[in-house]
């Protein structure tokens, strides 16, 4: 017989959601009923915000100085963020985000902390929206807002298209990476890279190519491939020498076998 799932009322999740302080402890919460009332509040629009409005953050921004910090990538890219609980922050970008994202094209990147101390959100916003803008001067951002809150980002700024037309900038492969090394290993993972490098010459072949040869030399090439042919008696020079080194090894003191 299968169970019959409760028809969870909104006055019913109101009053589970009056049990916590903070969003977050009741949707982890280890009651399974409290958790379900939870779940229920999706199925309801606007109903999660009426019933946690009671609720706060869990950490305050107001509670704590805020940092400026900087991701500096070797190929020229960046990314400014503003926040105030510094260790926890370089673990979500660790986690997930641009940063994250971007680590798995380019490796090499140094963290630094531009700004700390700022006690005032507004100042810290201040600081963020002006290190955004001095970086914009040489580097490539990966913040896709201007700075001063949350904010949402980009993973990056590259489509297929212009990844492309970027490549069609360079006359070879090596100049492509030397010059623009994030597109080039961007266009290797997205699949893009013979597409992209199609105007490009190929791998140039060894010493030796084009050379013209005997039909006596091609003789010799063809047979080296397959192997050395050997006249009777040195078969049965072999053939001998093996018989030989077959009774040493097996040799006893009384004797051979």
């Amino acid at each position: 017989m299968s169970k019959i799932r409760h028809q969870w009322t909104e006055d019913e999740i109101i009053a589970v959601a009056a049990n916590y302080k903070h969003k977050g402890d009741w949707k982890r919460s280890s009651d399974r009923l409290h958790s379900a009332a939870y779940q229920a509040t999706f199925r309801r629009p606007g109903l999660l915000v009426r019933a946690s409005a009671h609720m706060t953050p869990k950490s305050s921004p107001y509670s704590g100085s805020y940092i400026i910090y900087a991701f500096e990538f070797t190929d020229s890219h960046a990314y400014i963020g503003l926040t105030f609980t510094p260790a926890a922050r370089f673990a979500q970008h660790m986690a997930r985000g641009p940063v994250f994202e971007h680590i798995k094209i380019c490796s090499a990147y140094t963290y630094k902390i531009l700004r700390s101390g700022l006690n005032s959100p507004q100042e810290a916003i201040e600081h963020e929206r002006h290190w955004i803008k001095w970086y914009q001067k040489d580097w490539i951002l990966l913040n896709a807002a201007p700075g001063g809150g949350l904010g949402t980002v980009q993973l990056t700024k590259w489509t297929r298209e212009s990844v492309i037309a970027e490549a069609r900038k360079y006359a070879s492969k090596q100049e492509w990476i030397d010059s623009s090394q994030f597109t080039y290993r961007l266009a290797k993972r997205e699949g893009w890279f013979d597409e992209a490098s199609a105007h490009m010459p190929r791998r140039v072949l060894g010493i030796g190519v084009g050379r013209k040869v005997s039909q006596a030399t091609r003789r010799k090439q063809r047979q080296a491939k397959l192997g050395t042919v050997h006249t009777k008696q040195h078969r049965k020079n072999q053939s001998k020498a093996l018989k030989a080194w077959w009774v040493r090894q097996n040799a006893t003191p009384l004797g051979p076998p």
